[in-house]
């Protein structure tokens, strides 16, 4: 019943920010890929691959832009206070943002999916879902642990772009990894978004720079350690709220 309650005051929250959801979940996604579907080759193996890239660019960009700040946000001292008046805790909150900013960039990811699937040869459903799925809550704990750390709204605006844009850019996300050379392709390796793509294009029947099992274990693991991490913040501030 909490969370149901935390998840009805962060919609009614965002009312007042729907254009900026609507730009950037929909209007700037969609440009970049217009604009690169452009000088792209125009057979469907090229526009699986440029889609497919689009669902973990989509996830990386926007969702973990607006999901961190919104974290960081109510671990600011001022908001706890608020919330320790409110029939929710911190957790649900945390929880609520996360499902509510998924709900929002489904539809995103479901027309990029199905664009990238009818475009590509070989597609294996379960697979490519689970890894949507999988990818999902990876950059939905990143996001939120980079929230959880900042703790400051305004700060959070400029760094949450800045390692954004990083990800993106050290990421095969909308290029081929077959001509790079050895010493880029182990920087890549250790971006987490190469392995969401490699898990997400597998089920595609894309190859990566690394197997399928080789990218599932780093991102298991990796929402495990973040999530543990995530918790014990979220503990920490409903100790001061209670306090």
């Amino acid at each position: 019943m909490k969370l149901f309650t935390a998840i009805s005051m962060e919609i009614k929250g965002l009312r007042i920010y729907r254009m900026q959801l609507f730009i950037s979940l929909i209007l700037i996604p969609f440009s970049y890929a217009f604009v690169v579907l452009l000088s792209s080759p125009k057979s469907g193996e090229g526009i699986g691959f440029i889609f497919s890239g689009m669902i973990v660019a989509s996830l990386v960009g926007s969702y973990i832009s607006l999901l961190s700040m919104r974290v960081s946000n109510i671990m600011k001292p001022s908001v706890l206070e608020l919330y320790a008046a409110l029939p929710v805790n911190t957790g649900c909150v945390v929880v609520a943002q996360m499902i509510v900013y998924t709900l929002f960039v489904l539809p995103q990811l479901t027309l990029c999916a199905a664009i990238a699937a009818f475009n590509s040869e070989t597609i294996m459903a379960g697979r490519f879902i689970f890894g949507i799925i999988l990818s999902i809550y990876g950059v939905a704990v990143l996001g939120a642990s980079i929230g959880a750390l900042i703790r400051n709204p305004f700060k959070a605006q400029g760094i949450i772009s800045l390692i954004s844009w990083i990800l993106l850019l050290v990421s095969p996300t909308y290029y081929s990894t077959t001509d790079l050379g050895i010493i880029y392709k182990v920087i890549l390796l250790v971006n987490p978004v190469t392995h969401f793509l490699n898990i997400v294009r597998s089920g595609l029947g894309y190859s990566g720079l690394t197997s399928y099992v080789n990218s599932l274990i780093y991102v298991l693991i990796m929402s495990v350690l973040l999530t543990n991490y995530l918790r014990i913040k979220v503990q920490r501030m409903f100790m001061l709220e209670k306090f």
